[in-house]
């Protein structure tokens, strides 16, 4: 995981793509023995809030959709419409 996000960052992918690809890449794959949807999403806000953005949504609406990025008919460009669609700038 360390490695993909060294690649996407010398590639210079915006932070919406970088954000999606590792959600999607943690609940598809679950590296971690338990909690990959929580640290898919925080991993997620990490990197948008990084540039000065977080996604805001219901908790319950979030939860269903990160839940289902484990069917195979979910795609990384659905998570990155998904973020585009519920993220805005921090407010302070």
């Amino acid at each position: 995981m360390a490695e993909m996000f060294r690649i996407m960052i010398e590639r210079k992918e915006d932070m919406i793509t970088m954000a999606a690809k590792l959600m999607t890449f943690i609940i598809k794959e679950h590296p971690f023995w338990d909690g990959n949807h929580r640290t898919a999403f925080e991993t997620a806000q990490l990197i948008l809030r990084a540039f000065g953005y977080e996604i805001k949504v219901d908790r319950k609406e979030a939860e269903k959709f990160i839940r289902s990025i484990d069917k195979p008919s979910i795609h990384e460009n659905l998570v990155k419409e998904w973020i585009k669609n519920n993220m805005q700038p921090i407010q302070n």
